[in-house]
């Protein structure tokens, strides 16, 4: 599979697992600073990982030394939300845990990918809670360590990738 919409071509077949962030709106520069660190954290020590970044998206300058491995997309239509989703391996769907705002939020990115298969860790908050059967159908995390932990699993273990999104993609 090849993903266009930028001016090279994302190639799918590299041996690199993507972690997807889909950022609607420049709101959303919070929610990603919730999961910042860890994110950084996961570059450092997988050398096999690539962030994609699709929409709006102020990354810290601390991505900076892996710009070889962020791949940036901006705004696309709607309609091709889920050719991207299905080029990453993982879904990453972060909240600011304290926030009012964030905690009316729907489960929204948990479903656009569950739908494709594609497994997602999210921040702890209502409808996640709700909807994510915590190590079946996807994780939830409310720490940093959490964030970690289910990151580095579904990175070193493609089956449980694949039974994750399978398990979303029956919900």
């Amino acid at each position: 599979k090849q993903v266009f919409g930028r001016k090279d071509v994302i190639r799918l077949d590299d041996g690199m697992i993507r972690i997807g962030y889909f950022s609607g709106s420049k709101s959303h520069n919070k929610d990603f600073e919730a999961v910042s660190e860890v994110i950084s954290r996961i570059l450092e020590e997988n050398q096999n990982v690539i962030l994609m970044v699709v929409g709006d998206l102020d990354l810290d300058k601390k991505f900076d030394v892996f710009s070889n491995r962020v791949e940036r997309i901006g705004f696309v239509p709607i309609k091709r939300l889920p050719e991207l989703i299905l080029c990453v391996d993982i879904n990453i769907a972060p909240l600011e845990i304290d926030n009012p705002f964030c905690l009316a939020k729907s489960a929204l990115k948990y479903f656009e990918a569950g739908i494709l298969g594609v497994p997602t860790v999210a921040s702890a908050t209502g409808d996640f809670i709700r909807c994510i059967r915590n190590g079946e159908n996807g994780f939830v995390a409310k720490t940093d360590a959490e964030w970690c932990e289910y990151l580095t699993r579904l990175i070193h273990d493609k089956g449980l990738r694949e039974s994750i999104g399978k398990a979303a993609q029956m919900d």
